[in-house]
């Protein structure tokens, strides 16, 4: 029935030819790209366990190479440099030098997130209208093939006077319009159903590891922690104590080589004294 539809001549098999190269379009498009979803959602679920292992110090060293590291253990380096996961994870570890680091990295990948669900996102703007278009083009043919059957049987009315005579033309230039009309509206809904639901599953894919990313992105920054910011102050502090206390010192100094002055003044002047007396 599909190939008579397909070799029909005139616009319904013209129309039956769009609707398949649509429906075969959609799917390997739709194919292709729940295999990338495939391959990005395992590697998240790669790095998952190394960064569980991770802790802050890790986290605020060199987290691109021990990511890497894990990985080439694993076979998957390659397929993580392709990711969208490592494009996320470069930019948190582009930040990991700051002072209030999770407060910047948090906002980095919040962008980040939104970026990606909205790519996402736009991928299915063309797909999604070409199966909605593909009743639309059933619909079509289904009134093409109409128009042809009320054609013909105004041509069969004018054509012939008797009974005989109209039941041919109508058998050869009516009935095989009308039997054939929803043909291509049927092929076309049903091509529509299959691109539709093949669409809904990838779709779900596509969520399931944008949320996978999200949670590891979540995960990674629950163990980033800020530089303490009393650590600074406390150091200025000491130095400024330092700083007093050898003033301290440089003065105490200073006033103890005048005391011992002093006390060789006060020793002379009782010498002297004593001398006074004595005469």
């Amino acid at each position: 029935m599909l190939g008579k539809l397909l070799a029909r001549p005139g616009a319904v098999g013209g129309i039956a030819r769009f609707v398949l190269w649509f429906a075969l379009w959609v799917v390997v498009l739709l194919v292709v790209h729940l295999w990338r979803t495939r391959r990005e959602l395992r590697v998240v679920r790669l790095v998952e366990p190394a960064v569980q292992r991770l802790n802050q110090q890790s986290i605020v060293g060199d987290l691109d190479s021990y990511l890497r590291l894990e990985l080439r253990r694993q076979g998957a380096n390659q397929m993580y440099d392709h990711s969208l996961l490592s494009a996320r994870l470069s930019l948190l570890t582009s930040r990991l030098a700051d002072h209030n680091r999770s407060d910047r990295v948090s906002f980095l990948l919040i962008g980040q997130s939104g970026i990606e669900a909205a790519q996402t996102e736009s991928f299915y703007g063309l797909p999604r209208a070409l199966i909605w278009a593909m009743p639309g083009l059933g619909f079509m043919g289904t009134a093409f093939e109409m128009a042809k059957a009320v054609g013909g049987m105004g041509a069969s009315l004018h054509a012939t006077s008797d009974y005989q005579g109209l039941q041919n033309l109508l058998s050869r230039e009516v009935i095989p319009h009308l039997a054939g009309a929803f043909d291509v509206t049927l092929f076309a809904l049903g091509a529509s159903v299959v691109c539709f639901l093949l669409l809904s599953l990838v779709h779900q894919q596509d969520e399931k590891s944008l949320n996978a990313s999200d949670a590891l992105s979540l995960t990674l920054l629950a163990k980033i922690a800020d530089d303490d910011p009393m650590d600074g102050l406390a150091s200025s502090r000491q130095m400024e104590l330092a700083e007093k206390v050898e003033n301290l010192r440089a003065g105490l100094t200073i006033v103890g080589a005048e005391l011992s002055k002093l006390n060789e003044f006060i020793g002379k002047s009782s010498n002297a004294l004593q001398a006074v007396f004595r005469t």
